[in-house]
């Protein structure tokens, strides 16, 4: 099965609300998130 999604990256000048919200608009499965911009590595309670 093939899955469609995004990488943030793409989107660096988005907020993480405005991004969940075009993933979700476009119907797409998943989201890469970038370490360092959207999710701090290494914050697990972030990424959840």
């Amino acid at each position: 099965m093939l899955y469609s999604g995004l990488v943030s990256i793409t989107f660096r000048e988005l907020s993480c609300g405005e991004i969940v919200a075009l993933v979700t608009k476009s119907g797409l499965d998943w989201i890469g998130w970038v370490g360092g911009v959207h999710v701090p590595y290494g914050d697990v309670a972030w990424a959840r």
